[in-house]
Protein backbone atom coordinates (compact mmCIF):
# COMPACT_ATOMS: atom_id res chain seq x y z
CA UNK A 1 0.00 0.00 0.00
CA UNK A 2 1.33 3.09 -1.16
CA UNK A 3 0.85 6.53 1.06
CA UNK A 4 2.08 9.23 -0.23
CA UNK A 5 0.43 11.01 2.61
CA UNK A 6 3.41 10.55 4.91
CA UNK A 7 5.35 12.78 6.11
CA UNK A 8 9.10 12.86 8.20
CA UNK A 9 9.68 16.01 9.98
CA UNK A 10 13.52 16.95 10.48
CA UNK A 11 14.83 19.98 11.64
CA UNK A 12 17.45 21.48 8.33
CA UNK A 13 18.46 20.41 4.83
CA UNK A 14 21.14 18.10 6.36
CA UNK A 15 18.83 15.99 8.10
CA UNK A 16 16.14 15.80 5.17
CA UNK A 17 18.83 14.43 2.58
CA UNK A 18 20.47 12.14 5.25
CA UNK A 19 16.76 10.83 5.42
CA UNK A 20 16.07 10.71 2.12
CA UNK A 21 19.27 8.66 1.64
CA UNK A 22 18.43 5.91 4.38
CA UNK A 23 14.70 5.55 2.54
CA UNK A 24 16.61 5.12 -0.95
CA UNK A 25 18.62 2.70 0.65
CA UNK A 26 15.68 0.70 2.97
CA UNK A 27 12.15 -0.31 2.17
CA UNK A 28 10.76 1.31 5.20
CA UNK A 29 8.14 3.13 2.80
CA UNK A 30 9.61 5.08 -0.61
CA UNK A 31 6.80 7.53 -0.58
CA UNK A 32 7.62 9.41 2.91
CA UNK A 33 8.28 12.76 2.17
CA UNK A 34 10.81 13.79 4.02
CA UNK A 35 10.39 17.91 4.58
CA UNK A 36 11.64 20.81 7.18
CA UNK A 37 10.11 23.35 8.41
CA UNK A 38 10.65 25.68 5.65
CA UNK A 39 8.45 23.27 3.39
CA UNK A 40 5.30 24.58 5.42
CA UNK A 41 5.12 27.02 6.72
CA UNK A 42 8.07 28.37 8.83
CA UNK A 43 10.69 31.14 8.16
CA UNK A 44 13.07 28.91 9.90
CA UNK A 45 14.97 25.35 10.03
CA UNK A 46 15.42 24.57 13.48
CA UNK A 47 14.67 22.67 16.51
CA UNK A 48 12.12 25.18 17.25
CA UNK A 49 10.49 25.68 14.10
CA UNK A 50 10.09 21.68 13.99
CA UNK A 51 7.27 22.02 17.25
CA UNK A 52 5.94 25.07 15.86
CA UNK A 53 5.12 22.97 12.80
CA UNK A 54 3.87 20.17 13.95
CA UNK A 55 0.67 21.72 14.71
CA UNK A 56 0.08 22.44 10.84
CA UNK A 57 0.76 18.43 9.94
CA UNK A 58 -1.14 17.31 12.98
CA UNK A 59 -4.57 19.26 11.60
CA UNK A 60 -4.24 17.83 8.22
CA UNK A 61 -3.75 14.32 10.12
CA UNK A 62 -7.19 15.55 11.78
CA UNK A 63 -8.79 16.09 7.91
CA UNK A 64 -6.90 12.69 6.53
CA UNK A 65 -4.86 15.13 3.77
CA UNK A 66 -1.83 13.45 5.94
CA UNK A 67 -2.06 10.03 7.18
CA UNK A 68 1.39 9.02 9.11
CA UNK A 69 3.59 11.55 10.51
CA UNK A 70 6.91 11.50 12.37
CA UNK A 71 9.58 13.64 13.85
CA UNK A 72 13.31 13.59 13.88
CA UNK A 73 14.98 16.44 16.54
CA UNK A 74 18.04 16.61 18.17
CA UNK A 75 17.81 16.17 21.87
CA UNK A 76 20.78 19.36 22.48
CA UNK A 77 22.77 19.23 25.80
CA UNK A 78 20.58 20.24 29.12
CA UNK A 79 22.88 22.83 29.54
CA UNK A 80 21.77 24.81 26.76
CA UNK A 81 18.20 24.78 27.10
CA UNK A 82 17.69 21.25 25.78
CA UNK A 83 18.04 17.53 26.72
CA UNK A 84 16.32 14.27 26.10
CA UNK A 85 13.84 14.33 28.94
CA UNK A 86 13.13 18.35 28.17
CA UNK A 87 12.75 17.68 24.52
CA UNK A 88 10.59 14.74 24.94
CA UNK A 89 8.75 16.58 27.33
CA UNK A 90 8.04 19.97 25.26
CA UNK A 91 6.90 17.29 22.38
CA UNK A 92 4.44 15.00 24.38
CA UNK A 93 2.80 18.28 25.86
CA UNK A 94 2.36 19.63 22.21
CA UNK A 95 0.88 16.19 21.20
CA UNK A 96 -1.43 15.69 23.94
CA UNK A 97 -3.54 18.78 23.27
CA UNK A 98 -4.39 16.97 19.65
CA UNK A 99 -5.23 14.00 21.52
CA UNK A 100 -1.78 12.24 21.27
CA UNK A 101 -1.87 10.95 25.00
CA UNK A 102 -0.33 7.32 25.40
CA UNK A 103 3.17 6.91 24.82
CA UNK A 104 4.90 3.91 23.94
CA UNK A 105 8.72 2.70 23.30
CA UNK A 106 9.06 0.66 19.63
CA UNK A 107 11.44 -2.47 20.89
CA UNK A 108 14.51 -2.03 23.40
CA UNK A 109 15.07 2.08 23.85
CA UNK A 110 13.52 2.71 20.62
CA UNK A 111 11.98 5.73 19.06
CA UNK A 112 8.64 6.70 20.55
CA UNK A 113 5.21 6.38 19.28
CA UNK A 114 1.70 8.67 20.45
CA UNK A 115 -1.29 7.33 20.12
CA UNK A 116 -4.54 8.72 19.51
CA UNK A 117 -7.38 8.24 21.75
CA UNK A 118 -9.62 8.39 18.80
CA UNK A 119 -7.78 5.51 16.51
CA UNK A 120 -5.61 8.36 14.27
CA UNK A 121 -2.43 6.76 13.22
CA UNK A 122 0.65 7.34 16.20
CA UNK A 123 2.80 10.25 15.52
CA UNK A 124 6.50 9.38 15.83
CA UNK A 125 8.97 10.85 17.49
CA UNK A 126 13.11 9.96 17.52
CA UNK A 127 15.13 11.97 19.75
CA UNK A 128 18.72 12.14 17.93
CA UNK A 129 21.16 10.62 18.92
CA UNK A 130 19.18 7.10 20.47
CA UNK A 131 16.29 8.37 22.89
CA UNK A 132 18.79 8.32 25.99
CA UNK A 133 21.58 10.55 25.73
CA UNK A 134 21.95 14.10 24.65
CA UNK A 135 23.59 15.03 21.78
CA UNK A 136 22.76 15.58 17.81
CA UNK A 137 22.49 13.44 14.55
CA UNK A 138 26.35 13.75 14.28
CA UNK A 139 26.23 11.70 17.68
CA UNK A 140 24.24 9.09 15.86
CA UNK A 141 26.85 8.91 12.82
CA UNK A 142 29.83 8.26 14.83
CA UNK A 143 28.11 5.46 16.68
CA UNK A 144 27.41 3.49 13.89
CA UNK A 145 30.99 4.41 11.83
CA UNK A 146 31.48 0.41 10.60
CA UNK A 147 34.82 -0.76 11.74
CA UNK A 148 37.45 -0.42 9.27
CA UNK A 149 36.95 3.37 9.52
CA UNK A 150 37.10 3.04 13.51
CA UNK A 151 40.47 4.29 13.50
CA UNK A 152 40.52 6.66 10.70
CA UNK A 153 37.78 8.37 12.62
CA UNK A 154 39.98 8.10 15.92
CA UNK A 155 43.03 9.23 14.15
CA UNK A 156 41.38 12.55 13.12
CA UNK A 157 40.01 13.04 16.68
CA UNK A 158 43.82 12.99 17.95
CA UNK A 159 44.91 15.69 14.78
CA UNK A 160 41.87 17.65 16.47
CA UNK A 161 42.94 18.16 19.40
CA UNK A 162 46.86 18.32 18.56
CA UNK A 163 45.96 21.33 16.32
CA UNK A 164 45.66 25.08 16.85
CA UNK A 165 44.11 26.06 20.20
CA UNK A 166 41.66 27.67 21.31
CA UNK A 167 39.04 26.32 19.06
CA UNK A 168 36.77 29.27 17.61
CA UNK A 169 33.81 26.53 18.03
CA UNK A 170 32.20 26.09 21.45
CA UNK A 171 32.90 22.90 23.09
CA UNK A 172 29.10 21.53 22.47
CA UNK A 173 29.52 21.66 18.55
CA UNK A 174 33.14 19.93 18.14
CA UNK A 175 31.53 16.81 17.63
CA UNK A 176 30.11 18.51 14.32
CA UNK A 177 34.13 19.23 13.56
CA UNK A 178 34.88 15.54 14.74
CA UNK A 179 32.57 14.19 11.69
CA UNK A 180 33.52 16.93 9.20
CA UNK A 181 37.07 15.77 9.38
CA UNK A 182 36.43 12.56 8.94
CA UNK A 183 34.99 12.62 6.08
CA UNK A 184 37.67 14.90 4.79
CA UNK A 185 39.60 12.08 4.30
CA UNK A 186 36.96 10.16 2.58
CA UNK A 187 37.46 9.35 -1.15
CA UNK A 188 34.82 12.20 -1.87
CA UNK A 189 35.65 15.26 0.58
CA UNK A 190 33.57 17.87 1.56
CA UNK A 191 30.21 15.67 1.39
CA UNK A 192 27.42 16.03 4.50
CA UNK A 193 26.24 13.24 6.51
CA UNK A 194 24.35 12.06 3.70
CA UNK A 195 27.02 10.69 2.74
CA UNK A 196 28.09 8.45 5.63
CA UNK A 197 24.92 6.14 3.74
CA UNK A 198 25.70 6.44 0.09
CA UNK A 199 29.47 5.49 0.83
CA UNK A 200 28.71 3.16 3.41
CA UNK A 201 30.49 4.18 6.15
CA UNK A 202 28.09 3.70 8.45
CA UNK A 203 27.08 0.13 9.88
CA UNK A 204 23.40 -0.03 9.26
CA UNK A 205 23.25 -3.41 10.89
CA UNK A 206 24.43 -1.76 14.14
CA UNK A 207 22.21 -2.34 16.57
CA UNK A 208 21.42 1.77 17.27
CA UNK A 209 20.80 1.87 13.16
CA UNK A 210 18.40 -1.04 13.41
CA UNK A 211 16.24 0.70 15.74
CA UNK A 212 16.32 3.53 13.83
CA UNK A 213 14.60 1.61 10.89
CA UNK A 214 12.30 -0.16 13.40
CA UNK A 215 10.93 2.82 14.50
CA UNK A 216 10.67 4.13 11.06
CA UNK A 217 8.60 0.72 10.33
CA UNK A 218 6.71 0.80 12.93
CA UNK A 219 5.80 4.59 12.17
CA UNK A 220 5.07 4.17 7.98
Amino acid sequence: MTRENSVLLVEGYADKIFFEHVFSRHSVEASVKVSVPTDWADKYNTKGAVFNTLPILIDQMSDGRLKKLAVVVDSDLEEHGGGQLKTLAVFADLVKKYGFEQRYRVGEKGGYLFHHKDGLSPVGLWIMPDNEHDGVIEHFVRTCIIDIQKERFERGVELLDASVQPFLFEQHRRIKAEISGWLAWQKNPGQGIFSCIREGLIDQESDLFKKLRDWLSMVF
